[in-house]
């Protein structure tokens, strides 16, 4: 795989939109560094936080289809704490925003649902959220995952943003620069120097 960072993360946030006739012109590109770092570095350490987040049940499960057996599982905890969702799917009130239930991707649920001339506001909006991309923001799962992926390499590899341009202006939107990003980061990031301290505490069960 010799597709860079930068070109695999722009396919898969154009998959988001939709355009038409007023739209056409818009286009979505995302910046990780530069073209000499490959996509396999970041598909690798996003499917790392993962299995970390299966092993360590982080996350109180990875997806349906893992639930029950996570659930036979001790639930621990850690500064993370996760005290963004309220559910799988669904952020505590305070940290969702309008669009995040209208983001798909690759066509999934039957999308894309917004048009690309929204991409602006919805970059905006994710700009002043706890989530370090709109993947992120899909449910808690993907939230960590990206958390710690894009964290790692927005700390290391610049620029790391994304550009939302039409045939007349350009908007800028920085990834993992937001305080609330730069603060939940700084409680995952001992995993990435083996020093990520659990304990073992009580959860209500998921619903």
């Amino acid at each position: 795989m010799r597709s860079s960072i930068s070109d695999v993360l722009t396919q898969r946030e154009r998959t988001i939109f939709f355009q038409d006739k007023d739209s056409i012109d818009d286009q979505i590109i995302v910046h990780v560094g530069n073209n000499e770092q490959l996509a396999l570095q970041y598909f690798l350490m996003h499917e790392a936080a993962h299995l970390a987040d299966y092993a360590l049940r982080i996350t109180p499960y990875v997806e349906g289809d893992t639930r029950i057996i996570q659930q036979t599982r001790p639930v621990f905890s850690s500064e993370l704490s996760f005290s963004y969702w309220l559910d799988y799917h669904y952020p505590r009130p305070g940290f969702d925003f309008p669009l995040r239930m209208s983001i798909t991707f690759y066509g999934f649920r039957q999308g894309p649902y917004i048009n690309s001339n929204q991409a602006r506001r919805l970059y905006s909006m994710l700009k002043s959220s706890p989530f370090a991309s709109a993947y992120a923001a899909q449910n808690w799962t993907e939230d960590f995952a990206e958390l710690l992926t894009l964290g790692a390499l927005c700390q290391t590899i610049q620029p790391c943003e994304v550009i939302v341009r039409n045939h007349e202006e350009e908007w800028r939107f920085p990834i993992m620069q937001s305080p609330p990003t730069l603060r939940r980061f700084s409680d995952v990031k001992p995993l990435l120097d083996g020093k990520f301290i659990l304990r073992q505490v009580p959860r209500t069960p998921c619903p």
